[in-house]
């Protein structure tokens, strides 16, 4: 596919009304923790320093932030004398720490009681004969399970064929004592807003991705898609390598991780001796940020705070690892800068302040278009687990509510790399506003006991959530969806539009549920039914009808032969 050039644009700016409520978000600040995010400009090139007062705007912030922890961990407190620690590894101090064992608090500071891991790998494996192998890939140490610590593997979209490890990374959290926190003061003077002289360098996009980013949904072939649409959502399922799935089997989480929830992104973990409980989510789409490192940083942000409160737990604070190109290389600080911009406004918008960050500064790649991908972990707090939301159909015979429109953005999607082969478009457009708004009626319905799941809908669109919403525990259940849409099939069940949640809830409690949706101005309706054994979609003029037992992650090894016993291929 080529397109023709179009002129350079600058990204949108701010969504309107996605200023932080000054009552709950406080003002930017220059805590010290957050200023390591660009610790590498400090001790090496000089193109980066420029970026300083973006850094400084950076919201760092809120009541319930504990500032200065470290500069590679933050903290959130927990009300009865606790803090939940957390912080990302970045790639380089992960590949440093698989040749040596693990330390018992995981980097996160002395007195640090080791809670979770959440590790991010790439999508898919790296080509055949590559440097690296999936096992490579797969950053959870050996070591953890050793030490009784819960993990959790997270499968997230690379921009390039090759998925190199641009978005390798872990995030732990651990639980301690507020006191034992060695808490430092912020700076007391202001930070200069160009030391030592660095010049501003050039900030222009680079053309090529002007030009990709053109591309729109009726330049595609997309009859493939509306001829065998039950196929695209296999391939779909099957294009995940299953290493996220595999790690997180029972079976081979440790016993002391009895307790704890690892579904749909996220890791929720009750408190010792409290109601309380706490939960973690890391996201990021290496795509979305090489069409638009602004966009990206944002949806990043939100998808990680739509998966926590889908679960009920209310999204408290950020821990970012930024994958930077090599200051010099072509377009590498307009990226950068606007990967920053869109995390602040995200971030602002959510009342979820950046507590730490760092930048990992990595060199070319063959094949690998490279792009700053925010790597996004997320903290947040259950006021009460038996509030907890799980994220699969719990009953056959519950209602299936959307939350949220459908639209026909696939720009970026899993859907174009998959069935097309193709990396292009618009990412699809973030409403601010309206993920805050989704997030309150979702920890809403979670407060009221009104739903008996809930899934965010975005990687792979619709039609994966509801796939993903089908595999249980407790059990496999299927469910029979329409919708009456007026878009392309790839858009209605495959699209990526942002700001969706699945919920399922019993029948009587439908207009509970819809009434919570529309005090919060957040669009709801019905749209299908949970029972029987079969995945059944109509809308967008086909129809997708699969046995669940297709769907479920144990069955995605093997795909296609599967798919031509059942005479899907």
């Amino acid at each position: 596919m080529t397109a023709p050039p179009v002129p350079p644009a600058p990204e949108a700016g701010p969504q309107a009304g996605a200023a932080p409520d000054q009552q709950q978000l406080g003002s930017p600040g220059g805590d010290p923790a957050v200023l390591s995010l660009l610790d590498d400009a400090w001790s090496g090139p000089t193109e980066l320093r420029w970026l300083m007062p973006l850094v400084r705007q950076l919201p760092t912030r809120a009541p319930w932030l504990l500032q200065g922890v470290g500069p590679s961990r933050g903290a959130i407190d927990l009300g009865s004398g606790l803090a939940l620690v957390f912080g990302i590894v970045a790639p380089r101090e992960l590949a440093a720490e698989s040749d040596r064992a693990l330390t018992p608090d995981l980097g996160l500071g002395a007195g640090v009681r080791p809670l979770a891991l959440l590790s991010a790998i790439p999508a898919a494996s790296p080509p055949a004969g590559g440097p690296r192998s999936r096992a490579a890939l797969e950053p959870v140490p050996a070591d953890a399970a050793q030490l009784g610590i819960p993990s959790l593997t997270v499968e997230l979209p690379s921009a390039a064929a090759s998925r190199t490890d641009s978005l390798l990374g872990v995030l732990a959290i651990g639980l301690a004592g507020r006191d034992a926190l060695s808490q430092r003061p912020a700076p007391a003077g202001p930070i200069a807003a160009n030391p030592g002289g660095a010049p501003m360098p050039e900030t222009h996009e680079r053309a090529e991705v002007r030009q990709l980013r053109s591309w729109r949904p009726e330049h595609a072939d997309h009859s493939r898609a509306a001829a065998d649409p039950a196929g695209t959502l296999l391939r779909l399922l099957a294009a995940r390598s299953g290493a996220g799935d595999r790690a997180n089997r029972p079976e081979r989480r440790p016993a002391a991780a009895a307790s704890v929830t690892t579904a749909a992104r996220t890791v929720v973990l009750p408190l010792p001796g409290s109601v309380h409980a706490v939960g973690a989510a890391i996201r990021g789409n290496g795509r979305y940020s090489y069409l638009s490192p602004r966009r990206g940083a944002q949806i990043a942000v939100a998808e990680a705070a739509r998966d926590l409160a889908c679960t009920g737990v209310r999204p408290r604070a950020v821990a970012c690892s930024l994958c930077h190109d090599t200051p010099g290389e072509p377009g590498a600080s307009y990226r950068l800068r606007e990967a920053l911009l869109g995390l602040g406004e995200a971030c602002a918008a959510f009342s979820t302040p950046l507590a730490t960050g760092n930048v990992a500064l990595r060199l070319p790649v063959a094949g690998d278009p490279g792009c700053p991908a925010p790597l996004v972990g997320m903290v947040g707090v259950l006021e009460a687990v038996s509030r907890q939301v799980p994220t699969a159909f719990q009953e056959a015979g519950d209602s299936v509510i959307l939350l949220g429109d459908n639209s026909g953005e696939l720009g970026g999607s899993e859907y174009l790399r998959v069935a097309l082969g193709m990396v292009a478009g618009s990412p699809p457009a973030v409403d601010l506003r309206g993920e805050k708004a989704l997030q309150e009626t979702l920890l809403e319905l979670a407060a009221g006991q009104l739903a008996h799941s809930a899934r965010g809908c975005s990687q792979g669109g619709l039609a994966v959530c509801l796939a993903d919403c089908t595999s249980g525990p407790p059990a496999e259940i299927g469910v029979r969806v329409a919708v009456a849409d007026q878009l392309l099939a790839a858009a209605v069940w495959f699209g990526a539009a942002q700001g969706r949640a699945v919920k399922s809830c019993a029948d009587g409690a439908a207009p509970g549920v819809l009434a919570v949706a529309e005090r919060h101005g957040v669009p709801a309706r019905i749209i299908g039914v949970t029972g029987g054994r079969r995945l059944v979609l109509d809308g967008g003029g086909v129809r997708i009808d699969v046995p669940v037992a297709l769907l479920a992650p144990d069955a995605r090894e093997g795909m296609v032969e599967r798919q031509e016993r059942h005479g899907l291929a």
